[in-house]
């Protein structure tokens, strides 16, 4: 596993994990810093990692693309119930296998990586098993239309990366409204104005930003980039026209309600 993946989270990991052990003082932290993995665990530890970050990249692919894995560059998410449910299993394996692994059994740092990698699990649990996102939330598939890490960086030459752009312009159309067949007719309204709010600054960004930073290209690939960035506004206009209709029949129901609360924290 590429360790630069999981950098910022190790980070954050670290410092919960260090404020526990020391309100727990369960070992003096000379023991703690000086602790070695088992090498047969440490290396059972790293194929689940890897296993696992591949399943959690190919079901994200925007997330590894913001990371710097451009193998996913020109993809587009499946949020389809099979898919989802498909990934709840995925999770689900991802957890027993890591829960079968007892923590000192490894080093300080893969402890950490482990306690990591749980709390991603449950995290995305919570997200698509308890508050089904996908099927509620009118937000949560615009994330995989975001073109900046396109632009922002030039990780590889501009021909190369307005391909990928060409790519998701082009499936945006049909990736916008099988999110849309996933919702329901009734949203809150405070996650209605925030998708609102998203398409708007998503479609501003394409015309103004991507446009700009792609106006290098040679005459052909600049012609078919203009013409599929035209078609990602007219399905992002669709989209909004959708948020915009659905406001209509907005709820003010958006509370997680005592028992996901609940659940949230406990996770």
């Amino acid at each position: 596993m590429k360790r630069v993946c999981w950098s910022v989270v190790w980070l954050l990991g670290l410092a919960w994990w260090g404020t526990a052990c020391e309100k727990g003082g369960r070992e003096p932290r000379t023991a703690r810093a000086e602790r070695r993995g088992r090498p047969e665990v440490e290396s059972r530890f790293r194929r689940i990692a890897e296993t696992y970050q591949r399943g959690h990249f190919a079901f994200r692919p925007h997330q590894a693309v913001k990371l710097g894995h451009h193998d996913f560059d020109g993809r587009l998410p499946d949020y389809s119930r099979d898919a989802v449910a498909k990934e709840l299993r995925r999770l689900g394996r991802a957890r027993k296998q890591l829960d079968g692994i007892e923590p000192r059994d490894l080093s300080l740092r893969t402890a950490v990586e482990r306690e990591v990698l749980l709390a991603t699990i449950r995290k995305e649990v919570f997200r698509l098993e308890v508050m089904a996102a996908p099927f509620r939330d009118p937000l949560y598939a615009l994330p995989a239309l975001d073109l900046a890490p396109y632009i922002a960086r030039d990780y590889q030459p501009l021909a190369r990366r307005a391909e990928a752009v060409i790519a998701i312009a082009r499936g945006a159309s049909g990736y916008l409204t099988r999110a849309r067949d996933n919702l329901p007719r009734a949203m809150p309204r405070p996650w209605l104005e925030l998708a609102l709010l998203r398409v708007k600054r998503t479609i501003g960004f394409v015309q103004r930003d991507v446009a700009a930073a792609m106006g290098a290209l040679d005459s052909e690939p600049k012609r078919r980039l203009w013409q599929a960035l035209e078609q990602l506004v007219a399905a992002l206009e669709d989209h909004r026209g959708f948020v915009e209709r659905r406001l209509g029949t907005a709820t003010r129901r958006f509370a997680l309600g005592q028992q996901r609360l609940v659940e949230m924290l406990r996770e």
